[in-house]
């Protein structure tokens, strides 16, 4: 006996609440979170996100996406950072809280999927709860960066949902799949697939009658393949290329993305990616930097093992899709999901965040299982299927704790693995920025020991030497490291300032004024290579100074004046020189207009000090 169409709506709803309250309940200490790792450039360091005047920028200028200069063109994504920050004021609370209910929307949205495609009510709950609570899913709920997964996969379920909507001749849900595609690919690349989706879902499903079937499949894909059409084309303009280049890569270091060729990428996740499906079914071992072994031939027994365990689940998911639709959708959206990072050579080829698109993929493959052991699931025994509920619900509520802070995240790394030169990275950069140096050098190092072509982590040695007591030698070693980030790569501007302020730093040191000359040069030299910045003349500026030529140093500040160059920072220096100078007129004049420009500005304030008891009412 079927219930009423009432009662059935109504269950659906308890279970779409009780599916929603278990992804908040155990994700809720995300709230407790800050910024981390690439939330930093991406996020907390981003001005354009900071005001809602960039909107429209977001969709034709992919250089607004991150404060470290890396270019993506994730408009949607950004829009979603600009209005978190509009609300909480950058508080990292607001994008946590954003981060957590597009979690739980997704969970809702994976429970309505299975339902439409007659997925029974008990089972589905169970499946969209398990997903919700998942701790696979913790770096893409903790991260504010990774909720590009968050929003490109629930653009694709919402799409996915939408298109089965369709099915039943009711309109309204085109207008979800526009919204869907909108979603998943101004959110993350992998929405571009979306309409290949579609297409296996069309299939498995099956119609009635040709004629008639193919004039709907062509009215429920078209909307998604018009949209995927544009973005790819705007990426093409913008970026100079629609999809990623896999080809011409040398391979000589496999550890940086964009040397590693495409045969040492396959192999490589050959033998990686059972372990990924082995986490999914019990979460240990999960870490912000995976362990991975790099293979370079297909003749090695982890890849060839790992190859043909994953093609042989592939074909059994896939052995009869019309039978088994759920199992078949849920094989195709797992390897759709997964593709981008399997094929594509990235810098961090395994990511955990990475794994939330194959979570709802492995969900569909899971609902048909769990619908057989509820059914075989004696009454008494009612009780069993909370249990996986609550203790992935507690691991997920612990891992989520240890993002209130950067140098706790890292070190949970470094205690399973001490010999990641990622986590010594992140956790001495950490220090870094917490003012913590003396602490952070030891790590930094280590960090460059292991992985002497990882210059990011040399970067931050720099930095963090060249802040520690001149009188301990810290600047020696700092030109030294400088120098060998020059040779590998020369033509960045910023590596050069580095090497430039190694250099002035052991100059003074050493009173030696060949070394000062020398910083002089290179810091003019990124005028070479790089658009004008203040940063370089101002620099220039201050080893003039230490050469004891004044009119020389303000030269430097009136070229960059000259040039547009004109910051409250530099303009504070030239007060200071033109006093130095003896012209006291002059400095006094530029030291109060910049008060009145910036009064609260921390280089002002510090200048008025200098000149007067307190800064003048």
């Amino acid at each position: 006996m079927s219930l009423p169409a009432g009662t059935k709506q109504t269950s659906f709803q308890v279970a779409a609440i009780a599916v929603f309250l278990a992804a908040c309940i155990a994700y809720a200490t995300a709230l407790t979170g800050t910024f981390v790792y690439d939330d930093l450039h991406s996020v907390a360091d981003n001005q354009s996100v900071r005001s809602l005047a960039n909107l429209g920028r977001f969709f034709v200028d992919p250089t607004m996406f991150s404060a470290a200069g890396n270019v993506m063109y994730r408009p949607v994504l950004l829009c979603s950072f600009a209005f978190d920050y509009a609300l909480g004021d950058g508080s990292p609370l607001m994008f946590k809280l954003t981060n957590l209910l597009l979690h739980g929307a997704v969970a809702v949205l994976l429970l309505s999927w299975l339902r439409a495609l007659n997925a029974d009510l008990r089972a589905a709950a169970l499946t969209a709860a398990l997903f919700a609570v998942h701790p696979l899913a913790s770096e893409a709920v903790n991260m504010v960066s990774a909720r590009s997964e968050l929003l490109c996969i629930l653009g694709i379920v919402l799409a996915l949902r939408s298109q089965v909507g369709m099915r039943t001749g009711v309109r309204n849900w085109a207008a979800l799949v526009c919204v869907g595609a909108v979603l998943a690919c101004g959110s993350k690349e992998t929405g571009a697939l979306l309409p290949v989706l579609m297409l296996c879902q069309e299939g498995f499903l099956g119609n009635h009658g040709p004629r008639v079937a193919m004039r709907g499949v062509v009215t429920r894909l078209l909307p998604a393949c018009l949209i995927v059409v544009a973005y790819l084309a705007t990426r093409r303009l913008l970026l100079g290329q629609a999809t990623a280049d896999l080809l011409g890569r040398s391979g000589n270091d496999p550890m940086y993305g964009s040397s590693r060729d495409l045969l040492t990428q396959i192999c490589t996740m050959s033998a990686a990616l059972p372990k990924v499906l082995l986490q999914a079914i019990w979460p240990s071992g999960l870490s912000l930097d995976p362990s991975l072994v790099y293979y370079r031939t297909l003749w090695s027994v982890p890849v060839i093992a790992g190859a043909i365990g994953m093609l042989s689940l592939t074909v059994v998911g896939l052995r009869a899709p019309r039978r088994y639709p759920l199992l078949a959708l849920g094989t195709i959206f797992t390897w759709m999901t997964a593709l981008p990072w399997v094929v594509i050579p990235l810098n961090l080829p395994l990511s955990e965040h990475r794994y939330y698109g194959p979570l709802i993929g492995l969900a569909l493959l899971i609902t048909p299982r769990i619908d057989w052991f509820l059914r075989c699931l004696p009454t008494r025994a009612h009780w069993l299927p909370a249990m996986p509920l609550i203790v992935f619900a507690l691991i997920a509520a612990t891992r989520s704790l240890d993002y209130r802070d950067e140098c706790t995240l890292w070190q949970g790394v470094l205690a399973q693995n001490p010999n990641s030169f990622r986590a010594n990275w992140g956790c001495g950069a950490a220090l870094l920025l917490r003012g913590e140096y003396a602490s952070a050098e030891p790590l930094l190092a280590r960090s460059v020991a292991l992985y002497p072509a990882f210059r990011t982590a040399r970067r931050s040695w720099i930095e963090c030497m060249l802040i520690l007591p001149m009188d301990q030698g810290w600047p020696f070693r700092a030109l030294i490291a400088a120098e060998e980030l020059a040779r590998q790569k020369n033509d960045d501007p910023y590596y050069r300032i580095l090497h430039a302020n190694a250099a002035l730093l052991v100059g003074i040191a050493s009173d030696d004024r060949t070394q000062i000359e020398t910083a002089e040069r290179l810091a003019l030299s990124c005028l070479l290579i790089a658009p004008p910045k203040a940063l370089v003349y101002r620099l220039a500026a201050s080893c003039r100074q230490r050469l004891h030529d004044l009119p020389g140093a303000l030269a430097h500040l009136d070229t960059a004046l000259a040039r547009g160059l004109d910051f409250t920072a530099l303009r504070v220096e030239r007060s200071d020189l033109l006093r130095l100078l003896g012209r006291e007129v002059e400095a006094d004049s530029e030291l109060r207009a910049m008060f009145k420009k910036a009064p609260m500005d921390g280089s002002v304030r510090a200048a008025m000090a200098r000149r007067y008891a307190s800064p003048p009412r």
